[in-house]
């Protein structure tokens, strides 16, 4: 028979709290600087003269890049282990 105790789920809730607002602050910080260093390839490659598809493309990786280890780190401070993740 399942009895659900919801206090004991709020105290759970509650002590998550802290890990999850620190992951989503983790993960912000990183969108922010991920943005950032999409503006500076972009300069960067412009001051070059480089082509216009290889300014994309390096934009592209350099973005996506920051973004996964920012989701990775993020869900490390959660307490989700990622050494399987960061293996494969």
């Amino acid at each position: 028979m399942l009895i659900i105790n919801f206090e004991e789920i709020f105290t759970s809730f509650y002590l998550f709290m802290p890990r999850l607002g620190g992951a989503l602050l983790i993960f912000l910080v990183f969108w922010i600087l991920a943005r950032i260093l999409r503006k500076a390839v972009l300069r960067f490659g412009h001051s070059h003269r480089l082509s216009p598809d290889v300014i994309n493309l390096m934009e592209q990786i350099a973005e996506i890049a920051l973004i996964i280890f920012g989701l990775v780190t993020a869900l490390g401070t959660l307490g989700i282990d990622v050494g399987a993740m960061i293996a494969g």
